[in-house]
């Protein structure tokens, strides 16, 4: 029988950081089924430490996102913001816009409640009381486009990171439902924020006198999203608030910016107006680009990420579409990075799906590029998750010497686990590394135990003579942990 283990050694040699992956091969026994490519560099001297089929091609999930991220950084700058016009097609005059209220989308992903509440007392303040004509949207930009290259198996999902995108979208075209219990016997009760008529109910959700679990789900009945509602909720219990994702983001979008209208006192009279000439009369605007990489990064958000790409679009052409965002991002890679033209495939900005094809070395000359660019380094090692603290890392690598010495973006799917990134070692020589995994879906678990004890290990770097570090195999975790963590990972 294989005796199971991986004994990593380190040592130095005429001033350059090498290293020797010795028995390697055998931990792969844990990985039976799977495709392994790794990657581990020193950033100082270039030297490769360890290395495993490095040009192996590889789906790498959500390590996609720092294709991604790092090319709108690159391509639109730290600085860049969206917008969103509101327009006029008549004049106001006494507190009365005597036309239509235009909105017009440019693919804002940063959109929420709080700030449509707040562009809706801007209109107040700039003369808008009322409105004699209608509400009309415009999502023209993204020219009618559904769901992102690649997404076709997650096409009847209902899980928040399939939301669509759109280009009025709002709350990352996801709804809060909050669920607290009635009386024993009673329906629960449910309600969405905000209350709006976009969307409707089925089912319901009985108050139990013992726990039960509440099932919520979302619908697309092809004009409003539907919530249905099953299980129960034990009377007495904490409300729950559970996200689900909408399915027509203008008309969500158009919902919500009616209510808060009511809430805000103006009267939205809905009289027919021609289509007359437009008068911009407001301009919102998002947080810059550098803030939504970090919250794409450390989220980890499929929805970010398209609207990433859909933006880089936008800058070429206009509808932006899908094709002329994935092209600009290869032209990038390929001209800025050094990417060998057909030496990978990028089929869409988020890693989901089967599609998306890259090496364990093309991650880490990616990531070279970006430590060396003085420009983009600092924002783009800022959106990764860091160890033990924030992001996707959050509850990974929390003891030392990787604790807040790793900064890496995670990748997982069904079958599929990676992790690259950076990491500051003892020798104060940062490793750049990238590590991809792909097989079976119960190799996932044993494919993030070894993740970070490779984390661990980078991190034990000197700069002289290392121990070796020998993980026995009773250390691997088995079988049945593996199976209780399985549901909880796809989307990182």
């Amino acid at each position: 029988m294989l005796k199971n283990i991986l004994i990593l050694c380190a040592f130095l040699a005429n001033g350059y950081i090498q290293a020797a992956v010795v028995g390697f091969n055998s931990i792969l026994y844990k990985f039976k089924g799977a495709q392994v490519g790794f990657l581990a560099m020193s950033s100082k001297s270039h030297q490769i430490i360890a290395e495993h089929n490095p040009n192996m091609l590889l789906n790498p999930a959500s390590n996609v996102k720092l294709v991604t991220t790092l090319a709108a950084l690159e391509l639109l700058h730290p600085e860049y913001r969206f917008k969103t016009d509101y327009y006029a097609t008549g004049p106001v005059e006494h507190g009365v816009l005597n036309g239509n209220l235009v909105i017009k989308g440019y693919g804002d992903p940063s959109i929420s409640n709080e700030r449509l509440q707040s562009v809706i007392r801007r209109l107040k303040l700039v003369g808008v009381e009322s409105i004699r004509g209608e509400l009309i949207l415009d999502d023209s930009f993204f020219g009618g486009e559904g769901n992102p290259p690649g997404w076709a198996s997650e096409q009847y999902s209902q899980k928040i990171y399939t939301a669509p995108i759109g280009a009025l979208s709002l709350n990352h075209n996801t709804v809060s439902v909050f669920i607290r219990p009635a009386e024993v016997g009673e329906p629960a009760i449910v309600v969405t924020d905000p209350p709006v008529d976009y969307f409707k109910t089925k089912g319901f959700i009985k108050t139990t006198a013992k726990g039960r679990r509440p099932i919520v789900g979302s619908k697309d009945d092809g004009l409003r999203t539907e919530i249905i509602l099953n299980g129960g909720i034990a009377v007495g219990s904490r409300p729950l608030v559970v996200r689900k994702k909408v399915y027509q983001p203008s008309r969500y979008f158009a919902s919500v910016f009616k209510y808060f209208l009511r809430q805000e006192g103006i009267a939205l009279l809905g009289e027919q107006y021609g289509a007359g000439s437009r008068r911009l009369i407001l301009t919102d605007t998002s947080p810059m680009l550098s803030q939504l990489v970090a919250e794409t990064n450390k989220s980890s958000s499929n929805f970010l990420a398209e609207m990433l790409v859909k933006a880089i679009a936008g800058q070429v052409s206009e509808p932006a579409r899908f094709a002329v965002g994935i092209e600009q991002i290869t032209k990038f890679l390929e001209q800025k990075v050094g990417f060998k033209k057909g030496s990978f495939i990028l089929s869409n900005g988020s890693g989901l799906g089967t599609t998306n094809r890259f090496t364990a070395r093309q991650f880490v000359k990616l990531l070279e590029y970006a430590q060396k660019n003085f420009e983009l380094s600092s924002e783009f090692m800022a959106s990764l998750g860091v160890a033990g603290t924030q992001g996707t890392l959050s509850r990974r690598m929390r003891q030392e010497p990787t604790l807040r010495s790793l900064r890496a973006k995670t990748g997982t799917l069904r079958d599929v686990s990676s992790l690259s990134g950076y990491v500051e070692t003892r020798g104060d020589d940062p490793v750049i590394f990238s590590i991809l995994v792909q097989g079976k879906p119960r190799v996932l678990c044993r494919a993030r135990w070894f993740e970070d004890r490779i984390g661990n290990y980078l991190a034990n770097l000197h700069t002289d003579v290392e121990p070796c570090i020998s993980i026995e195999e009773d250390t691997i975790p088995d079988d049945e942990a593996i199976e209780e963590e399985m549901d909880n990972l796809v989307g990182g």
